[in-house]
């Protein structure tokens, strides 16, 4: 059999997405050559994998069978590389990283996976907003950064590490608050806080779309909170005060909030998308974090090219 690890990755990404455009675009490949990759798969195997109408694409069997059985070898393979450069050199020294606030919570769980299995090397986190974070992996201040959502960045190498719930906080005698789940298009006629757009453009702009999809939103409905160096938990002391609703991801909701707030989840569900970005070169003790987040989410591991030849690590579902 001539079946290759990177025909493994497109079969994931288009088994994950089960939408060619949305996989091709997630391996920054063009849909027709990702089509063609597919069939050359399908061909090898002897039999076909997807079932495809013009309106949707869904798994055969055969499609359900490959795809546990390639998560489960492509883990296999990145948790060997990363054995073996292990072996080959003590795996020690510092890792800089840094993460959005918020984020730090969601990557905790992670991260103390990785120090557990690799005990000699220190990590040192560091909070910030997204916009400055990757700044400084661009110039080399840090490893590595989580951070919310993420465009295509023509120097960082990128990963979907996880999808965290997100609702909204309300006041507790908000009328909202006695729905088990708010529509979205309800809080419309809100005022939201939302942190400024400079924070974190990508995010900011993400969250705006949860509530106004692709409508401008009108800014005499949304309170800005400005301060630099705000966490999403003054979003929620913005909401006791009296000043609004806010988006709020379910995790950090849990972990404390002020009193008299509540958090309701949207209908439709929403999640924030956590990612991990890096500049391009080798290094073992960041490879070996690449590794835990990978195998810890079930991610597709070989790696994407651009047309420019960088790689981009493809993660779940976006």
């Amino acid at each position: 059999m001539a079946v290759e690890l990177r025909h493994l990755r497109y079969f994931l990404a288009v088994a994950e997405e089960l939408h060619f455009g949305h996989a091709a675009q997630r391996l920054y490949l063009s849909q027709p050559s990702l089509s063609v990759q597919i069939r050359r798969l399908e061909d090898e195997i002897g039999t076909p994998l997807f079932e495809r109408t013009t309106r949707d694409v869904r798994l055969t069997e055969a499609g359900h069978a490959l795809r546990e059985h390639a998560r489960r070898l492509l883990v296999d393979v990145d948790r060997a590389v990363a054995a073996a450069q292990e072996a080959g050199a003590a795996l020690s020294g510092d890792l800089h990283l840094l993460s959005s606030h918020g984020a730090q919570h969601a990557a905790e769980p992670l991260l103390a996976r990785f120090r557990a299995r690799h005990p000699r090397v220190r990590t040192h986190v560091l909070l910030g907003h997204d916009a400055r974070l990757l700044e400084g992996v661009r110039a080399g201040r840090a490893h590595g950064a989580f951070v919310w959502e993420l465009d295509e960045d023509p120097v960082l190498e990128t990963l979907l590490v996880a999808h965290e719930p997100a609702g909204v906080v309300l006041p507790r005698t908000h009328p909202l608050a006695e729905l088990d789940a708010v529509p979205r298009e309800s809080l419309r006629s809100e005022r939201v806080v939302l942190f400024d757009r400079d924070a974190g453009p990508v995010i900011v702009r993400a969250l705006e779309r949860v509530i106004w999809g692709d409508e401008e939103p009108p800014e005499e409905r949304i309170v800005r909170v400005r301060d630099a160096t705000a966490a999403q938990e003054s979003l929620q002391d913005e909401v006791a005060r009296g000043r609004g609703v806010a988006i709020v991801v379910e995790r950090v909701f849990k972990l404390g909030h002020p009193p008299g707030t509540v958090y309701r989840p949207f209908e439709p569900g929403f999640a924030g998308r956590l990612f991990f970005a890096w500049p391009a070169g080798p290094l073992p003790a960041r490879d070996a974090l690449l590794a835990e987040l990978r195998a810890a989410a079930e991610l597709p591991i070989a790696p994407a090219y651009r047309s420019n030849g960088r790689k981009v690590l493809s993660g779940t579902a976006g």
